[in-house]
């Protein structure tokens, strides 16, 4: 959005958006396989060209209006006060269990690069432009859409953001990965996180459908609660609440209770192995 509030460049946000479905729309009238969440890429580059509606649009332009992205209530303090509530307490520290942030996003990663929470985030995994030497995009790097947004969740699940020798490809038995796709908590609010919200719950994790009391995009009226509702209602979600990630919040408080559900499991885990691991000297009758 900070975009389209920037004086210096010459489209609104309503106008845009049309653009994007109009764009979208004829393509697939020709019977042409277009991704709707990314289609807008393409459309950036075309404004970003001498003489479009975001000419000067730039690499660093985009770091610098991350900075000015706003964001729901209570964030970015939430990633340090769940982090915080959860490694301080002290079977969760004797456990060694430790927080971690990711995104994964079809939004642009040189604006999150530039945000408040960048500093927040272990990694953040989203749309990348090719720019010129002057900075300028002028193609698609990584397009994330839905199905590479799992690609990322088996990626956070092997370790392959922390380790160059693993790829996504590679195989490790599930008792070696790094982080168990149960012991992931995700939050989403559209149809491009479905089928992430899905892998997760199947694997017994817990998935968050979060939404704006206000929406605005565009300018057309839209019903996020009823989105976040149906994500709910199918499964897909295990909780459904309002984006208000402040301390008290019901969001709050069952993404509290969540990890400390897991925690609780991977505490018990290591007692039941060690139970089992241990050999006990000879006793006198």
């Amino acid at each position: 959005k900070p975009i389209f509030e920037d004086p210096r460049f010459k489209i609104s946000e309503k106008d845009f958006w049309s653009s994007k479905e109009e764009l979208v729309g004829s393509h697939k009238a020709r019977g042409k396989i277009v991704e709707d969440d990314t289609a807008y890429l393409h459309l950036m580059i075309q404004m970003a060209k001498p003489g479009g509606p975001l000419e000067g649009l730039t690499e660093q332009v985009l770091r610098e209006l991350g900075g000015k992205i706003k964001y729901y209530p209570g964030i970015p303090e939430f990633f340090t006060n769940i982090k915080r509530d959860i490694e301080e307490q002290p079977e969760y520290k004797r456990a060694e269990i430790k927080i971690e942030h990711y995104i994964a996003s079809t939004g642009l990663i040189e604006m999150m690069r530039g945000s408040a929470i960048a500093r927040e985030i272990e990694v953040i995994d989203a749309c990348e432009f090719f720019y010129d030497k002057h900075g300028v995009p002028i193609g698609v790097a990584r397009a994330l859409d839905y199905s590479l947004k799992t690609q990322t969740l088996y990626k956070i699940n092997k370790g392959v953001f922390h380790n160059a020798e693993i790829d996504v490809n590679s195989f490790i038995p599930h008792e070696l990965r790094r982080i168990p796709i149960n012991n992931m908590v995700f939050f989403g609010d559209g149809p491009s996180d479905v089928p992430c919200m899905s892998m997760i719950r199947q694997a017994e994790g817990f998935t968050f459908g979060v939404y704006n009391p206000c929406p605005t995009r565009s300018g057309l009226k839209e019903n996020p609660a009823r989105n976040a509702f149906d994500l709910f209602i199918a499964g897909r979600a295990s909780f459904c609440h309002q984006a208000d990630y402040r301390r008290g919040t019901d969001l709050y408080i069952n993404s509290l209770n969540a990890l400390r559900s897991i925690a609780d499991r991977i505490v018990e885990n290591q007692r039941e192995i060690l139970r089992k691991a241990i050999v006990h000297s000879p006793r006198h009758f």
